[in-house]
């Protein structure tokens, strides 16, 4: 999958901000969205696991926006929150060089987080593989358990 040179600059610079490899930032942001800034996708388990029953009663439009994956990288709108994003989600849906910046670097941001936690026991596959799933969990045969997904990753980024 070939993406559009600007967010291919912008995913450089974006990764670059974060000390991350742009190849696997590219290799995620085409498994997740196929490099299209107006992706989002509702996750129900997330909202039944994740979700407090009081921000459900007190807001429910912005508790389903926390369990929506959201733009370049689909980050869960919970993780958002948490790093600090105020704005509206929607936000990070357009097509603007603005608003795909702001959802990479939110992207990387979190990335970067999983990278810090999880690099040192489980290396770069680990990484991704929690980036997907959470955290990275091995299968006894050595292979993780959302392999297909990290394989997607890695294949995309070598065309970076």
């Amino acid at each position: 999958m070939k993406l559009d040179p600007k967010l291919k600059d912008l995913i450089t610079k974006a990764a670059a901000s974060y000390d991350l490899n742009p190849a696997i930032i590219y290799g995620i942001v085409c498994a997740e969205s196929s490099g299209k800034p107006g992706a989002k996708r509702k996750e129900p388990e997330f909202f039944i696991r994740y979700i407090s029953e009081d921000l459900k009663k007190k807001n429910p439009i912005e508790a389903e926006n926390q369990a929506t994956s959201w733009g370049l990288m689909q980050v869960m709108g919970l993780n958002l929150r948490t790093m600090g994003y105020s704005g509206p989600f929607e936000e990070l849906l357009k097509d603007s060089t603005t608003s795909m910046s702001t959802a990479l670097d939110f992207g990387c941001m979190w990335y970067k987080k999983i990278q810090k936690k999880y690099y040192d026991k489980h290396g770069r596959k680990g990484c991704i593989a929690a980036f997907n799933a959470g955290s990275p969990r091995w299968k006894k045969d050595g292979t993780l358990v959302n392999q297909g997904y990290v394989d997607k990753v890695l294949k995309f980024s070598l065309e970076y």
